[in-house]
């Protein structure tokens, strides 16, 4: 079988065209690594089970032919399955991630990778996980940026998107690591890359992530305006995604950002709801970091109690964790709070548990503050050999780190310290090198200054322009009232016509609410009508509707009067309308009440409050006595013998079911009541009236169609009490 051409060439182009929808593999791998990066931040311990489970680590191989092989047999690309690798040996490094062999894992790892490295990419990773392995294991961070530094310009020149990806990952941890190691400026450009990077990839995680990163560190440098932009960047992206990591980590450092703004009660609130989301994933180091925040809040009001109850939980988590530079930390947080609380026994002794790990683990960017912390604590006590022994180790880190204000108030501590001990050499050289390094300063005012004055240039430069600006407005402006006068002069020009559709629109509008009016009425006698009855039970569903509180029932009466029926046949119709007008106007003054014709002889009577059946029989056989006695209208019925005076009601209740909930048409509350009235009228008895009710317990279905059908088996199970001046047993009940 063979097809005809324009047949194949339509076939070609569909399958052509959905080849085009159908992501190709480079993009399906551009997916794949940005997903894992994203649930590597927002699930490590899943990723890490799962990565565990899918690539049936521990793996075995030798070269990497094996491992190609391996990866075919696991149904991987090798490239897919090496970014699995990778992701696994990072993840065992994270401290969320529980595993009593992670350190041994990662070094397995690392030593399979770097056997099948081949490519910048993979050689690049194998430096970042070395560097990752010493900074977490030994604490080695100055050597830990120098590997760092090593694995970026291996991949300085490759551009393709796993490339780019990775450099992502790179700058995140120096900028981490600088400004651990107190190198401020180079943790900014990173910071700066990093947050490039995430925009050039397009990728919402990836930018919130920079944006709160800058965030953090503008915050610690206390250049609030600028942290607060970037806050706010991320929050606003962070809010369109789905994930709760990234958002409780926003909201902690919200909290840092209210605490430093000094605003308590945010500060507070938002630190405790991120402790509860960081309970809630899991996430125990970050538990610890919340923890020490709430803290830092109660310390800063001077709550030093409160602040050392929320160290000390701070320092459980942590202890749990074996998070031994977070134990120091504390250490050091509770030592200053005792210090506050004039406990200098305590405040010793923490001060001393905070030294001893951070020498332990050379973590000298923290030894400095601790060492200083103490050396002011020892001239507060008086203790002159001590404040002179921590004053000299803060200072020799000082120096070594190259912290300047470090260095002045080490050494303010040293000349009190020697001059307490009358070491008068000693306390001369702390103060020639004290007065050296504020004159070392003075430059950088000095610079500060220049740059102020090369500010003022600018600032006049700018003002030229805006005055430029301003004079480019002023001429524009002048062409804009032109332009405005040239309006003004059409809009004159066109108000005639203007008036004139004005008019036009004013009686069109009048005309069509004069037919609007007319359809309610009965087109024959101009009478409120059918359409008017219809349209006076909407109104009183609309006023139930704006009311919380139900209102007083309502009554709806169907009335055949047999005096009124054919009366146009025998009267003519212009005596016959005259005769409905005069009824109606009656029925309405004497029974307060709007009375609608619905046809010749049946008349809707509608009562703004609930009104018995009985009473409506009463008056309403009342009301046609007095017009027949008075002879007003009856011209063609002079005698008794012509005038019936029978009448058969119809009546029910609104709202016809006792739920307010249930909701049914202006149209089947008048049909429940043509119901009513031809039950009544099936007893052929004279002045019959029914009245329905529905009970509590009955459905609302049997008030929609098939109404008459419904309504019939309902009076049979029950449903609708039926009230009567006959016996209920007479009835013939209508069905349709």
């Amino acid at each position: 079988m063979t097809l005809n051409r324009p047949l194949a060439n339509a076939i070609c182009f569909i399958m052509l065209a959905l080849l085009a929808f159908l992501p190709s593999p480079a993009f399906a791998l551009v997916q794949y690594n940005e997903q894992l990066e994203v649930n590597f931040r927002e699930q490590p311990h899943q990723l890490y089970l799962e990565l565990n489970k899918t690539t049936g680590s521990p793996l075995v191989f030798n070269g990497r032919a094996e491992f190609e092989a391996l990866a075919k047999d696991l149904s991987f690309e090798a490239n897919q399955l090496h970014r699995s690798i990778e992701i696994l040996a990072r993840l065992n490094l994270e401290s969320s991630v529980k595993s009593d062999t992670k350190f041994d894992d990662v070094s397995l790892l690392v030593t399979q990778l770097e056997s099948i490295a081949t490519t910048p990419l993979e050689e690049s990773v194998v430096l970042m996980l070395k560097a990752r392995l010493i900074a977490k294991e030994k604490h080695e961070f100055t050597q830990a940026v120098n590997l760092y530094n090593q694995a970026l310009a291996r991949i300085s020149d490759e551009q393709d998107i796993a490339a780019i990806l990775f450099k992502y990952t790179l700058h995140e941890h120096l900028s981490q690591l600088h400004y651990m190691l107190l190198q401020e400026v180079p943790a900014l450009s990173h910071l700066n890359r990093y947050r490039a990077i995430a925009y050039q990839l397009r990728n919402d995680y990836f930018i919130a992530q920079s944006e709160s990163a800058l965030g953090l560190y503008y915050n610690k440098k206390k250049e609030l305006a600028k942290s607060l932009q970037h806050y706010s960047e991320a929050f606003s992206i962070a809010n369109r995604l789905d994930y709760p990591v990234i958002k409780a980590s926003l909201q902690f450092q919200l909290a840092r950002t209210y605490r430093d703004l000094e605003q308590w009660s945010d500060a507070l609130k938002n630190a405790h709801a991120a402790v509860t989301s960081f309970q809630k994933l899991d996430q125990q180091p970050k538990v610890s970091e919340a923890l020490t925040v709430i803290a830092m809040i109660y310390g800063a009001q001077e709550e030093w109690h409160k602040a050392i109850d929320y160290y000390f939980n701070a320092q459980q988590v942590n202890d749990k964790l074996g998070n031994s530079i977070g134990e120091a930390l504390n250490f050091h947080n509770i030592g200053e709070a005792y210090k506050h609380l004039n406990n200098p026994v305590a405040a010793e002794k923490y001060m001393q548990l905070a030294n001893d790990i951070f020498r332990q683990k050379k973590t000298l960017h923290y030894l400095v503050y601790n060492e200083l912390l103490f050396a002011q604590w020892a001239v507060e006590q008086q203790e002159w050999q001590k404040a002179v022994h921590h004053g000299n180790e803060a200072l020799i880190i000082a120096k070594n780190k190259q912290l300047i204000d470090e260095q002045i108030e080490a050494l303010g501590y040293l000349a009190q310290a020697h001059g307490e001990l009358n070491d008068f050499p000693e306390t001369i050289k702390a103060l020639k090198t004290l007065l050296a390094l504020i004159e070392a300063k003075q430059p950088a005012l000095q610079e500060d200054m220049a740059s102020l004055s090369l500010t003022e240039q600018k600032l006049k430069f700018e003002l030229n322009l805006l005055q430029l600006k301003n004079s480019q407005y002023i001429q524009q402006k002048q062409q804009n009232h032109l332009i405005i006068f040239a309006l003004i002069a059409i809009i004159t020009l066109l108000l005639p016509a203007l008036y004139s559709l004005y008019r036009y629109n004013r009686n069109l509008r009048r005309k069509v609410k004069q037919q609007r009016q007319s359809l309610s009425l009965e087109p024959v006698t101009q009478l409120k009508g059918y359409q008017g009855l219809i349209k006076q039970l909407t109104q009183h569903h609309k006023g139930l509707d704006q009311h919380s509180q139900p209102q007083v029932q309502q009554t709806l009466v169907l009335a055949r009067i047999d005096s009124l029926a054919n009366c146009e046949l025998l009267l003519g119709q212009s005596q016959a309308n005259s005769m409905l007008h005069a009824h109606v106007d009656y029925f309405e003054s004497q029974m307060a009440t709007q009375v609608f014709v619905i046809h010749s002889g049946l008349l809707g009577f509608y009562f703004e409050t609930n009104v018995n059946i009985a009473d409506v029989a009463e008056k309403l056989k009342n009301c046609l006595t007095e017009l027949h006695l008075n002879q007003r209208i009856y011209l063609g019925f002079n005698s008794a013998s012509n005038f019936d005076n029978t009448v058969n009601l119809g009546h029910v209740n609104l709202p016809l079911h006792p739920n307010p909930d249930v909701q049914i048409s202006p149209e089947l509350e008048f049909e429940t009541a043509q119901f009513a009235l031809a039950a009544a009228l099936s007893m052929e008895k004279k002045d019959s009236y029914l009245s329905l009710r529905a009970l509590n317990f009955a459905p609302a279905a049997i008030f929609f169609k098939p109404l008459y059908l419904n309504l019939a088996q309902a009076m049979q199970r029950g449903m609708i009490r039926a009230d009567s001046n006959y016996s209920i047993n007479e009835i013939d009940w209508p069905t349709n």
